[in-house]
């Protein structure tokens, strides 16, 4: 029975695996390594504690073979029932057949309720004993631990050249992580080098910490990577010096590891006991619950030359978690994290929303009266550009999440599509999303680039088969991107118009009328009438639309 409900508790759940959000790791709000080991301690004791409970249990059912088949048939009963029972466990955890490294903590730790058993059956001296003896294995085993730490833990890093990563290098690599795709299916390929692999992670480490170095090479098939992590702590830095030669590929979501030599500072480990894990580390990993979502989107992984290619398969990693990742080695503020409590702010508390015209207004204004809050204690320019940039995902289009990075969920998606439709500026909910879209595109990458795309965007509406070029489009366009830039100049304006927009405002703080600027151009009328976007008429019509928008108190 207790191993019907071990297996039903924990069917699909992997015991070692943690919760590490892997958008966590882009956003720089990972878990420490002291959360992380307790996470790992905690998850680990309560799954081995289970199978004890069964080594104790069966010990007690088997030992009434004794008298048939004498102590040893009843000692191989006990070891062949705990390799069923932890075989199985292990197998419907997994969903597949365990390998033998995953069997050989739980054997271990049903062996020891084995012992318990047998000692609660041998009478009370023997129960005396049990403590004494546990303590003195646990004395064992930690002196062994504190020796393999002593081992492990160097005061030198190891010695070569870190990688120095140049912005303009970050930015070709943020290049490179965006990949190409395939035109049948969306995936995205990306092809990295070596060298590329280097300074990918030298920008990664540098946002854990500056003394922590990496090198990597690829030759034959197989990679050698050496790591010195600086472990924190007060005084002179201490260094896990971790050396390893291997080959890994991804094969459908199926992860595959092959480790031919592991060094741990001053600690070799033995092949055998390589061999003897690699399933159990290939296998967490592809139970995580982040990390199975990312190994899962890879179509195909692996070295081939010098270098290492992956295929994405069409999802949200390749839309979402892939340019996060790119955005954050660009040097680029990540904002998901941020983002997320904007987003989960508004869709969860739009249930009492008013009607009509003033939801664009109070949606605002819940934002950044949030965003006030949040500043009393943060950065004000930071949580304006999140609060914006949530709007432009809810309000603008969903798009936008993929150059953020993963904001929503499925219960927040799902909240978010039925309560905030038909969010109106000016009886207008196209300008709404034109609004907030120019303003998250100002923020992520910049003013020039917002405007260029709106007016681009106008000039092929005035194409066949378009909306044509309107004007309103524009404005909407230009006071998003206003917005934006008041909202982030500095800190005083930023903090001001947090005070101005989280109160009740009428729609004019934000947006004028322009209900009269000439719509639905056609290509041939928009030339005739403005000379293009080149023609001085054009420019007239943009420089009413800036005096209008100079008005407005908000984007002054």
């Amino acid at each position: 029975m207790l191993t019907a409900w071990i297996c039903f508790v924990g069917y699909g759940k992997h015991p070692s695996r943690y919760d590490l959000e892997a958008s966590g790791w882009v956003n720089a709000d990972a878990p420490r390594l002291e959360q992380v080991a307790r996470r790992l301690i905690l998850e680990w004791g309560t799954d081995l504690a289970g199978f004890v409970a069964l080594g104790f249990l069966a010990y007690f059912a088997l030992r009434t073979l004794e008298p048939r088949f004498g102590r040893k048939g009843s000692l191989g009963a006990i070891v062949a029932a705990g390799v069923a029972i932890c075989g199985l466990v292990r197998g419907v955890q997994l969903g597949q057949l365990p390998a033998l490294g995953h069997l050989v903590l739980p054997l271990a730790a049903f062996g020891a309720g084995a012992w318990m058993a047998r000692a609660c059956t041998r009478g009370r001296r023997a129960v005396l004993w049990l403590g004494p003896q546990a303590a003195a294995c646990l004395v064992v085993v930690g002196v062994m631990a504190l020796g393999m730490g002593w081992l492990a833990i160097q005061d030198q890093p190891l010695s070569f050249e870190p990688t120095v990563v140049s912005s303009s290098e970050k930015r070709g690599l943020a290049n490179r992580l965006r990949g190409t795709r395939d035109s049948a299916d969306w995936a995205r390929r990306i092809r990295l080098s070596g060298d590329e692999l280097n300074r990918l992670i030298a920008a990664g480490l540098s946002r854990v910490s500056s003394a922590s170095k990496a090198r990597l090479k690829i030759e034959a098939g197989q990679a050698d990577a050496a790591l010195s992590l600086a472990l924190p702590g007060r005084g002179k830095p201490r260094f896990l010096n971790i050396q390893v030669r291997g080959a890994a590929r991804i094969d459908d979501g199926e992860l595959s590891l092959q480790a031919d030599r592991l060094s741990v500072g001053r600690l070799p480990i033995p092949s055998v006991i390589l061999r003897l894990f690699a399933p159990q580390v290939a296998s967490t990993i592809r139970h995580d619950r982040d990390l199975r979502d990312i190994v899962g989107s890879i179509a195909s992984a692996r070295i081939t030359g010098d270098a290492v290619e992956t295929v994405f398969k069409p999802g949200e990693c390749n839309n979402t978690f892939l340019p996060a990742v790119a955005l954050a080695i660009s040097g680029k503020p990540n904002l998901s994290g941020p983002t997320r409590e904007y987003v989960r702010h508004l869709v969860e508390g739009s249930e009492d929303l008013p009607e009509g015209e003033i939801r664009f207004a109070e949606l605002l204004r819940r934002a950044f009266a949030l965003a006030r809050q949040r500043s009393l204690e943060g950065d004000p320019i930071l949580e304006n550009r999140s609060a914006l940039v949530a709007l432009a995902i809810l309000l603008g289009h969903e798009r936008v999440e993929s150059v953020v990075g993963p904001v929503l969920d499925d219960r927040l998606r799902e909240l978010a599509a039925h309560r905030l439709q038909g969010i109106t500026l000016r009886g207008r909910e196209d300008w709404t999303k034109h609004f907030y879209v120019s303003a998250a595109m100002a923020l992520i990458a910049c003013e020039q680039t917002s405007d260029r795309i709106g007016i681009l965007k106008e000039v092929l509406d005035a194409e066949d088969g378009g909306s044509g070029f309107s004007f309103g489009d524009l404005a909407a366009n230009r006071a998003g991107i206003r917005l934006a830039r008041a909202s982030t100049y500095n800190f005083e304006t930023a903090r001001s118009l947090q005070d101005r927009l989280a109160v009740e405002f009428p729609i004019d703080v934000v947006f004028p009328e322009v209900a009269d600027l000439p719509e639905n151009l056609g290509s041939e009328e928009f030339q005739a009438k403005f000379g293009g976007v080149d023609g001085e008429a054009y420019r007239d019509v943009v420089a009413e639309i800036d005096r209008r928008l100079s008005k407005c108190p908000a984007l002054k």
